[in-house]
């Protein structure tokens, strides 16, 4: 059984060690330095603090038969590539390699849909990199790929260092 929850501040620490882990098993192999100055800079008590707290912006944690199994955040009217604002972006979403493939992210989708319809956006909008095992799951749940930037982070292998920006429309279900 899948139970997604929002997060307030009584879950930063175990959201904030479910988003360590969860990344460092999805994206340890993009860096000299096995992520630790990206993990360090972006993964902090304070930043999820202020963000759980900011108009806009959510996490949720995902739990599979009780255990958290992963996280997802969403910002409301980010602006994608085509210069929409009713959108809804996927800023991240990662769950612990043992419950990947199990059906879980595409329940996580349905939700992150549900919502995103509610808030009456007609955009939903990611990115992931071009080496990532997503990219199939992201596909088959109707996004398209619109854009390929190249990052400039320290620490960051040369060749992983693209990022593909997907879009999916909600004008109408799938």
């Amino acid at each position: 059984m899948v139970t997604i929850r929002k997060c307030n501040a009584d879950d930063i620490p175990m959201l904030l060690d479910i988003a360590i882990r969860s990344y460092r098993e999805t994206y340890e192999y993009l860096w000299d330095d096995q992520g630790d100055a990206y993990v360090n800079r972006f993964y902090s008590k304070d930043i999820l603090e202020r963000e759980i707290a900011m108009e806009g912006v959510s996490y949720f944690l995902v739990y599979a038969d009780h255990e958290a199994a992963g996280y997802f955040k969403t910002t409301e009217n980010a602006l994608a590539p085509d210069e929409n604002n009713n959108c809804l972006e996927i800023d991240k979403i990662y769950f612990l390699t043992q419950y990947k493939r199990k059906g879980i992210g595409k329940q996580v989708m349905q939700f992150i849909e549900q919502l995103a319809r509610v808030k009456h956006k007609t955009q939903l909008w990611l990115k992931v990199m071009d080496s990532s095992t997503a990219i199939p799951f992201y596909l088959a749940n109707a996004f398209t790929q619109v854009k390929s930037t190249r990052l400039d982070y320290p620490y960051m292998k040369d060749e992983y260092r693209n990022i593909l920006t997907f879009t999916r429309s909600l004008s109408a279900p799938y």
